[in-house]
Protein backbone atom coordinates (compact mmCIF):
# COMPACT_ATOMS: atom_id res chain seq x y z
CA UNK A 1 0.00 0.00 0.00
CA UNK A 2 2.80 2.22 0.73
CA UNK A 3 4.09 1.95 -2.90
CA UNK A 4 0.29 3.36 -3.76
CA UNK A 5 1.20 6.88 -2.18
CA UNK A 6 5.09 6.64 -3.52
CA UNK A 7 5.74 9.93 -5.35
CA UNK A 8 9.33 10.59 -6.37
CA UNK A 9 10.46 14.18 -5.06
CA UNK A 10 13.42 14.90 -7.15
CA UNK A 11 14.27 14.96 -11.06
CA UNK A 12 14.44 11.29 -12.53
CA UNK A 13 17.32 9.97 -13.62
CA UNK A 14 15.91 7.86 -16.09
CA UNK A 15 16.01 5.19 -14.74
CA UNK A 16 13.16 3.47 -12.62
CA UNK A 17 15.30 1.13 -9.87
CA UNK A 18 17.70 4.32 -9.31
CA UNK A 19 14.92 6.49 -9.14
CA UNK A 20 13.31 4.13 -6.33
CA UNK A 21 16.33 3.94 -4.34
CA UNK A 22 17.57 7.40 -4.67
CA UNK A 23 13.87 9.18 -5.06
CA UNK A 24 15.68 10.99 -8.29
CA UNK A 25 17.74 13.99 -8.32
CA UNK A 26 17.10 16.02 -5.27
CA UNK A 27 17.94 20.00 -4.88
CA UNK A 28 20.88 20.60 -2.51
CA UNK A 29 22.25 16.65 -2.96
CA UNK A 30 26.36 15.96 -4.37
CA UNK A 31 26.07 12.49 -5.76
CA UNK A 32 29.03 10.67 -6.85
CA UNK A 33 29.20 7.68 -9.45
CA UNK A 34 32.51 6.41 -9.35
CA UNK A 35 34.36 3.22 -11.39
CA UNK A 36 37.26 2.11 -13.12
CA UNK A 37 38.35 3.81 -16.27
CA UNK A 38 36.54 2.82 -19.50
CA UNK A 39 32.98 1.37 -18.26
CA UNK A 40 30.97 4.26 -19.24
CA UNK A 41 30.41 6.95 -16.78
CA UNK A 42 30.39 9.41 -19.22
CA UNK A 43 27.78 7.74 -21.65
CA UNK A 44 25.99 7.20 -18.30
CA UNK A 45 26.44 10.89 -17.44
CA UNK A 46 24.83 11.64 -20.73
CA UNK A 47 22.09 9.70 -20.05
CA UNK A 48 21.18 11.21 -17.15
CA UNK A 49 21.27 14.96 -18.44
CA UNK A 50 18.83 14.21 -21.69
CA UNK A 51 16.62 12.69 -18.91
CA UNK A 52 16.25 15.52 -17.08
CA UNK A 53 16.69 18.20 -19.91
CA UNK A 54 13.30 16.20 -21.04
CA UNK A 55 11.72 16.79 -17.97
CA UNK A 56 11.95 20.82 -18.16
CA UNK A 57 14.96 21.31 -16.45
CA UNK A 58 18.72 22.49 -17.58
CA UNK A 59 21.42 20.30 -17.37
CA UNK A 60 24.54 21.96 -17.41
CA UNK A 61 27.80 19.70 -17.99
CA UNK A 62 31.34 20.69 -16.94
CA UNK A 63 33.46 18.48 -19.26
CA UNK A 64 36.95 18.76 -18.42
CA UNK A 65 38.03 15.90 -19.77
CA UNK A 66 36.44 15.82 -23.30
CA UNK A 67 35.53 18.38 -26.04
CA UNK A 68 31.95 19.51 -25.81
CA UNK A 69 31.93 18.73 -29.52
CA UNK A 70 32.99 14.73 -29.01
CA UNK A 71 30.18 15.25 -25.79
CA UNK A 72 27.34 16.46 -28.77
CA UNK A 73 28.29 13.62 -30.91
CA UNK A 74 27.70 11.04 -28.25
CA UNK A 75 24.23 12.63 -27.47
CA UNK A 76 23.00 12.23 -30.76
CA UNK A 77 24.40 9.03 -31.11
CA UNK A 78 22.71 7.45 -27.73
CA UNK A 79 19.44 9.31 -28.86
CA UNK A 80 19.48 8.44 -32.22
CA UNK A 81 21.02 4.62 -31.29
CA UNK A 82 23.85 5.28 -33.98
CA UNK A 83 26.74 3.43 -33.27
CA UNK A 84 29.45 6.34 -32.08
CA UNK A 85 32.23 4.95 -34.91
CA UNK A 86 29.84 5.95 -37.84
CA UNK A 87 29.41 9.30 -36.38
CA UNK A 88 33.12 10.10 -37.63
CA UNK A 89 31.47 10.29 -41.19
CA UNK A 90 27.63 10.19 -41.32
CA UNK A 91 26.75 10.23 -44.45
CA UNK A 92 29.26 7.12 -45.57
CA UNK A 93 28.43 4.89 -42.44
CA UNK A 94 24.97 5.61 -41.64
CA UNK A 95 22.29 3.60 -43.28
CA UNK A 96 19.36 5.10 -45.16
CA UNK A 97 16.82 4.43 -42.46
CA UNK A 98 19.14 5.72 -39.95
CA UNK A 99 19.85 8.99 -42.37
CA UNK A 100 16.01 9.39 -42.11
CA UNK A 101 16.04 9.79 -38.07
CA UNK A 102 19.41 11.62 -38.10
CA UNK A 103 17.32 15.25 -37.83
CA UNK A 104 14.91 14.02 -35.57
CA UNK A 105 17.63 12.66 -33.55
CA UNK A 106 19.44 15.83 -33.48
CA UNK A 107 16.20 17.86 -32.86
CA UNK A 108 15.42 15.66 -29.97
CA UNK A 109 18.57 16.05 -28.41
CA UNK A 110 18.59 19.99 -29.09
CA UNK A 111 15.26 19.97 -26.92
CA UNK A 112 17.43 18.95 -23.91
CA UNK A 113 18.94 22.29 -23.56
CA UNK A 114 22.21 21.17 -22.40
CA UNK A 115 24.62 23.87 -21.88
CA UNK A 116 28.12 22.31 -21.47
CA UNK A 117 31.27 23.59 -20.91
CA UNK A 118 34.57 22.33 -21.74
CA UNK A 119 37.38 24.31 -20.13
CA UNK A 120 40.70 21.93 -18.57
CA UNK A 121 41.02 22.94 -15.14
CA UNK A 122 37.87 24.94 -14.00
CA UNK A 123 37.52 25.72 -10.29
CA UNK A 124 34.37 24.77 -8.24
CA UNK A 125 34.01 29.01 -7.76
CA UNK A 126 34.23 29.37 -11.44
CA UNK A 127 31.76 26.43 -12.09
CA UNK A 128 29.39 28.60 -9.52
CA UNK A 129 29.36 31.22 -11.40
CA UNK A 130 28.87 29.56 -15.17
CA UNK A 131 25.64 27.74 -13.35
CA UNK A 132 24.23 31.17 -11.70
CA UNK A 133 24.78 32.59 -15.99
CA UNK A 134 23.12 29.80 -17.14
CA UNK A 135 20.49 30.40 -13.98
CA UNK A 136 19.85 33.72 -15.50
CA UNK A 137 19.78 32.60 -18.91
CA UNK A 138 16.71 30.51 -18.49
CA UNK A 139 14.40 32.24 -15.06
CA UNK A 140 12.30 30.03 -13.52
CA UNK A 141 13.78 26.78 -14.79
CA UNK A 142 16.07 24.38 -11.86
CA UNK A 143 19.58 23.39 -13.06
CA UNK A 144 21.16 20.05 -12.86
CA UNK A 145 24.79 19.95 -12.57
CA UNK A 146 26.90 17.22 -13.86
CA UNK A 147 30.72 17.23 -13.18
CA UNK A 148 33.12 14.98 -15.70
CA UNK A 149 35.33 14.43 -14.27
CA UNK A 150 35.87 15.69 -10.08
CA UNK A 151 40.06 14.79 -10.10
CA UNK A 152 40.44 17.29 -12.57
CA UNK A 153 38.99 20.00 -11.02
CA UNK A 154 41.55 22.41 -10.03
CA UNK A 155 41.32 22.44 -5.89
CA UNK A 156 42.05 26.23 -4.06
CA UNK A 157 44.85 24.73 -2.22
CA UNK A 158 47.45 22.04 -3.33
CA UNK A 159 48.21 20.73 -0.52
CA UNK A 160 51.84 19.80 -1.07
CA UNK A 161 50.09 17.33 -3.72
CA UNK A 162 47.93 15.14 -1.31
CA UNK A 163 45.03 13.64 -3.58
CA UNK A 164 43.10 12.61 -0.59
CA UNK A 165 43.36 16.67 0.99
CA UNK A 166 42.42 18.27 -2.69
CA UNK A 167 39.33 15.67 -3.18
CA UNK A 168 37.99 16.70 0.29
CA UNK A 169 38.07 19.92 -0.52
CA UNK A 170 36.73 20.10 -3.87
CA UNK A 171 34.05 17.10 -2.44
CA UNK A 172 32.81 19.83 -0.13
CA UNK A 173 32.74 23.02 -2.34
CA UNK A 174 30.89 21.02 -4.28
CA UNK A 175 28.10 19.88 -1.48
CA UNK A 176 27.82 23.57 -0.40
CA UNK A 177 27.97 24.77 -4.33
CA UNK A 178 24.43 22.13 -4.54
CA UNK A 179 23.07 23.29 -1.38
CA UNK A 180 23.46 26.99 -1.94
CA UNK A 181 21.81 26.90 -5.40
CA UNK A 182 19.51 24.46 -4.68
CA UNK A 183 20.20 22.37 -7.37
CA UNK A 184 21.50 18.47 -7.89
Amino acid sequence: PWKENYQQRGATTGINLLNDATNGWNDGELTIIAARPSMGKTDVMLHFAKQVGWQGYIPVIFSLEMPAKTLANRLIASTGRFNRLKLRNPSKYLSPEQKKIWPEAIGSTDKTNIEIFDSSGQTVAEMRAKTRRVMNKYPGKKPIIFIDYLTLIKPINFYNGNAHLQVTEISKDLKAMAKDLSCP
